[in-house]
């Protein structure tokens, strides 16, 4: 007689924190041109004991929160350095928003 063991598989829920890395990842894609394969590729999860849903671990959300930063950053040094002074861009701004 041949007995067949039954596996019984666990199943997650993914965390509200999880999905929103995962559209901001999604958003970044698009605003850098980067492969947003590459930044789901990057994600780092585990199970929280308490919810059991899947979570982003504390050193992934350490690194995605100092590249955002890096990326602000750079964005920031690059409007320093754009050729038009942003008074003059706020000024055209105005002009246009009274029109």
């Amino acid at each position: 007689m041949t007995e067949e063991k039954e596996t019984q598989t666990e199943v997650f829920k993914v965390s509200d924190d999880l999905i929103a890395i995962v559209r901001e990842l999604v958003q970044l894609s698009f605003l850098t041109g980067t492969n947003i394969v590459d930044h789901m590729r990057a994600i780092l999860v585990e199970v929280d004991d308490e919810t059991k849903k899947i979570v982003p671990t504390l050193e992934y959300v350490e690194a995605y929160n100092n590249m955002i930063n890096e990326l602000h950053n750079q964005a920031q040094q690059a409007q320093q350095n754009d050729l038009v002074p942003q008074e003059t861009t706020q000024e055209v701004e105005e002009e246009t928003s009274d029109a």
